[in-house]
């Protein structure tokens, strides 16, 4: 953990998704693809649920689920 101007940067972002995919669409923009991964009983915490209200974050409950998310994201 480090701190800067006085704020503790792991709090700062606490309860940010796990991963972010990236994609430059042709005409420059940008899409992202925010993902929590989970375990099949694991829960979101409040300020995951906070984040994932904010910025549209997909839930993945496994390694297949997550890959189906990612495609899908990527073939759009």
């Amino acid at each position: 953990m480090t701190k800067r101007d006085g704020i503790d940067s792991a709090k700062a972002i606490s309860g940010y998704p796990d991963l972010s995919i990236f994609k430059v669409l042709p005409d420059g923009s940008t899409k992202v693809l925010p993902l929590e991964l989970k375990s099949a009983k694991g829960k979101m915490s409040p300020t995951q649920e906070m984040w994932a209200q904010k910025i549209g974050t997909k839930l993945a409950r496994s390694v297949e689920e997550a890959v189906a998310l990612i495609q899908e994201f990527w073939d759009k």
